[in-house]
């Protein structure tokens, strides 16, 4: 996180050396908010999943109960903060620049898949039982470059305004885990098992290109400081370059290990070839190849913070 903070002000700092401190309506500021999850994805998937199966005398048969449902996410659902500076060309019209990074909070989604089978007739009152249990979670990170223009009004002391402006998103992450613990109980007998496995992949790589948009109010101080509200809206999709497969454990014990590096390293591409037949060998020691896949990162939220004027006669 420090060298992000620093990249920023170093860039911040670059931006307004174009223009004089002293120079007519420049400004700069400090934000942070929270955004909501807008224009979201679906994960869905059974919920839950329960077969009976039974054999009795004369008789035998099964029956499967399963729950679906849907789950809406949107990475970017967080923590926003970041640095702004602008110009005001005009009393009303300017252009602006803001360094913002977003933490985001996790979603996830659990499923379930439970299986009993019953046997009256070669063993009675024997049954076996296997469950699995398995949660996916997902979260985002970037950096976010956001140039844009500003339009404002009023006197005194409360100033209404509105900003647009694209988001370059870099140093973009996602880290998808998959925790997944099954377990076999077999009445009458002392093989019962049970297992947990531990996933994660980490997504990163390329740039992601978006819309920015924010309504807002301005209330000054003094002259020159001020404090402000904003409602702020982000539209933005990422598709990574690559995935890596950083954790991988059953029970704790490391398998990254014994994995080749197909399995551990993907690669993300608009198009790829892949050959295979009788004697062509699995390239195993190269990473997999993939297409782009698109995860949203679109959010609206509340923004606060502190707005610094210099110049301003208003």
């Amino acid at each position: 996180m420090k060298p992000i903070c620093l990249s920023a002000c170093l860039f911040l700092a670059f931006f307004f050396n174009l223009f004089s401190v002293e120079a007519q309506g420049t400004y700069l500021g400090i934000d942070a908010g929270y955004g909501f999850p807008a224009s979201k994805q679906l994960l869905t998937a059974d919920v839950t999943s329960k077969t009976n199966t039974y054999t009795n005398p004369g008789s035998s048969g099964s029956t499967t109960s399963v729950t679906n449902q849907s789950a809406p996410y949107s990475m970017g659902k967080g923590i926003n903060a970041g640095l702004f500076g602008g110009y005001m060309l005009t009393k009303n019209l300017g252009i602006e620049l803001g360094v913002g990074y977003l933490m985001g909070l996790s979603t996830s989604q659990t499923t379930e898949t439970d299986k009993l089978t019953s046997n009256t007739v070669a063993t009675p009152g024997s049954s076996t039982n296997s469950t699995d249990i398995s949660t996916t979670s997902f979260k985002g990170s970037m950096l976010r470059l956001i140039p844009g223009v500003r339009v404002q009004f009023g006197n005194g002391k409360i100033h209404p305004y509105a900003s647009a402006g694209l988001i370059v998103g870099v140093l973009g992450s996602i880290t998808k885990e998959t925790v997944d613990n099954n377990s076999l109980t077999i009445s009458n007998s002392t093989s019962n098992t049970s297992n947990t496995n531990d996933d994660i992949w980490k997504y990163s790589g390329r740039i992601s290109m978006g819309f920015h948009g924010a309504l807002g109010v301005t209330y000054l101080f003094t002259q020159k400081l001020g404090f402000f509200a904003e409602l702020t809206s982000c539209f933005q999709t990422y598709s990574p370059g690559k995935a890596l497969h950083t954790v991988s454990t059953t029970n704790g014990k490391d398998n990254l290990a014994i994995d080749t590096e197909n399995l551990k390293e993907t690669d993300y591409s608009s198009s790829y070839t892949s050959t295979t037949g009788t004697g062509i060998p699995t390239a195993t020691g190269s990473p997999a190849q993939a297409l782009y896949q698109v995860f949203p990162f679109s959010s609206v939220g509340l923004t606060v913070g502190l707005h610094l004027a210099f110049g301003n006669k208003d």
